[in-house]
């Protein structure tokens, strides 16, 4: 996606203020927000999420808010494939596209792309989950020793695909980074 630099990002922690930004600079500037959390794109999460408020959904127009079910999945490329449009659409009618989140690698899909990584495979989640946590990283940091320096070893989601990745493409999941 190319906006030619019309779109502005707002990133930062957890209650750092990054909605209320937005909304500032959205009433000042002609724009609308586009959320970039990776929860508050659920419906259902409004209060632990600390989703917009109808007052201020009713200052300027939101989208990206509430738009899946609770039992949805959402990756980076369909985060990427819902945003994309929208984000578009806004520009296309001459307002500001104001990207709000925390989710990095949502905003790293919008700005970089996607590295070229296969999708999920059911069969090879299912031998990894025969594996304990530990055995896991070990098969990681055999096929993959840079991987130490890339992932974070203690977190089992992230060992996991980076370890798929590995399996599915015969490649250290470091050196398609490196390529990204």
């Amino acid at each position: 996606m190319h906006l030619d630099g019309r779109a502005i990002l707002v990133a930062g922690g957890t209650a750092s203020g990054k909605s209320a930004l937005a909304l500032a600079l959205a009433e000042r500037i002609g724009g609308e927000i586009v959320n970039a959390d990776a929860f508050q794109l659920y419906r259902g999460l409004e209060i632990c999420t600390a989703k917009p408020g109808p007052e201020d959904l009713a200052r300027v127009p939101h989208h990206l808010y509430s738009v899946l079910d609770w039992q949805d999945t959402c990756d980076a490329q369909r985060y990427r494939e819902l945003a994309e449009p929208v984000i578009l659409s806004i520009a296309a009618r001459g307002r500001w596209p104001i990207i709000v989140g925390g989710s990095g690698l949502y905003l790293k899909a919008l700005t970089h792309g996607l590295a070229p990584v296969p999708k999920g495979d059911a069969a090879t989640r299912e031998a990894m989950a025969r594996l304990t946590p530990e055995q896991r990283v070990a098969e990681l940091l055999r096929l993959d020793p840079q991987a130490a320096d890339n992932v974070p070893l203690e977190n089992d989601r992230y060992v996991s695909r980076a370890l798929e990745i590995c399996l599915l493409t015969g490649q250290p999941q470091s050196a398609l980074r490196q390529q990204w």
